[in-house]
Parts: structure tokens; C-alpha cells; sequence
């Protein structure tokens, strides 16, 4: 491409899709659960479909979208089974 076309070249926008997340603490999502927190310590690390968390500035975080989304997978799975 020569340099005279390139006056012509317009730059793509990169298009940041922002998310906010709703980041909850533990016994916040074991009150939403109606579980105690030992058993939210359990489904957080268990080895098939766990609970979904970050650790933030070392405590674990949960992320209310994620956690919603995790409970209606088991709900659903749950139900199916019965």
C-alpha cells in the first residue's frame, strides 16, 4: 500500500464490552442459597460442577451472575434425576 492510500485507511474500533460484577462474599451466597457455610465450602470445592468463585485480595468471592446461573444447572440436573 503506498502512502498516499493510506490517508484514506481508517483505524477499526475495538469495542470493550464492560460487565459489571456483583461480587458477593460467602456467607452472603450461603444466605442466598439456604445453605450453611461449611456446606458452601463443600460445593465450592467439589470436583464435579463446583460452584464458580475468584479469590479476591485472598478471600473467596462469589459472582452473583455466575452463581445464579450455576444454581439453576443443578436445579435443572437435579430435577431430572428425581
Amino acid at each position: 500500500m503506498k502512502i498516499s492510500q493510506m490517508k484514506n485507511v481508517v483505524p477499526l474500533e475495538r469495542k470493550k464490552e464492560v460487565t459489571e460484577v456483583e461480587w458477593k462474599k460467602a456467607k452472603e451466597i450461603a444466605d442466598y442459597l439456604g445453605v450453611s457455610r461449611p456446606t458452601l465450602s463443600k460445593l465450592t470445592h467439589r470436583k464435579v460442577d463446583p460452584i464458580p468463585f475468584s479469590k479476591l485480595s485472598g478471600m473467596l468471592q462469589y459472582d452473583l451472575q455466575k452463581v445464579k446461573e450455576w444454581e439453576e444447572r443443578n436445579r435443572t440436573y437435579n430435577y431430572k434425576e428425581a
